[in-house]
């Protein structure tokens, strides 16, 4: 009888040593499993055969939209040893019913350069014109300056050329996940505007986040609006392993929006 009651202990501190086991099993499975649910897909916004679509509108006008135009990146070019996209601009006519297809105004332009750091989620640009209408932006003329800053997390101030200089520090008030224009981005919200990963800003690609506004009514008395983006557009997944180093995984996917 002693000698049972012995082996029954036995077999169930055994079990629960098992247990234990295949619980610590799990666990570093499920750890495992959690790197690449804890990478970040970023989306990158140097493409080359992206479109911007940009419309101008003065508040006091009875039309839609007072002037429109076309950003299109197209091809490369190597400028000090760093590789870079060619950004082409041209003049898009208003049709009656303000809405695409578009018919071209003028010939394209190279007006600037852009160059991703994809690491570090930043991307830079080289303005190649000083002078394109309805257009306004601290970038350089050329020379590098930073365009947008996609690394920021909620509490970080930011600063770059397309983000006016208020006087005091622009903070990052929200960061959400959201599909925009077609495309799986996230929305940098700050104290004074917002801007999109992959896309830009609501304003444009190289045109100031800012509108005057009319004191008493808060409206705007001219802006210019994000109307159209068109890209294939890549998704990288960034993850960060033990090495400190990042692994780079490219997936591409269709986005456009009409």
């Amino acid at each position: 009888m002693q000698l049972h009651f012995i082996l029954l202990l036995y077999h169930k501190v055994n079990k629960a040593v098992m247990k234990t086991i295949f619980a610590s099993l799990n666990l570093l499975i499920l750890l495992s499993l959690q790197v690449p649910i804890n990478a970040q897909n970023y989306a990158p916004l140097a493409v080359d055969g992206a479109h911007w679509i940009i419309r101008f509108d003065v508040m006091e006008t009875p039309w839609h939209y007072d002037a429109l135009w076309e950003y299109h990146a197209q091809g490369d070019t190597i400028v000090e040893d760093q590789t870079y996209l060619k950004v082409y601009r041209r003049e898009l006519e208003i049709n009656d019913d303000f809405m695409p297809p578009y018919t071209p105004a003028t010939a394209y332009e190279l007006v600037g350069l852009l160059r991703e750091d994809i690491e570090a989620r930043k991307v830079y640009a080289i303005m190649l014109s000083e002078d394109m209408p309805y257009t306004y932006n601290a970038c350089s003329f050329g020379e590098e300056s930073l365009l947008y800053d996609f690394s920021g997390e909620v509490g970080d101030t930011v600063a770059f050329c397309v983000l006016p200089d208020f006087g005091w520090p622009v903070e990052i008030t929200h960061i959400t996940e959201t599909n925009y224009y077609g495309m799986d981005t996230r929305i940098f919200q700050t104290t004074v505007s917002e801007y999109f990963e992959g896309i830009g800003s609501a304003y444009g690609l190289f045109e100031e986040m800012f509108a005057p506004l009319k004191s008493q009514n808060d409206r705007y008395v001219v802006s210019t609006f994000l109307s159209i983006i068109a890209a294939k557009h890549p998704v990288v997944i960034l993850s960060k392993p033990q090495t400190g180093r990042f692994r780079l995984t490219i997936h591409l996917s269709q986005s456009c929006q009409g």
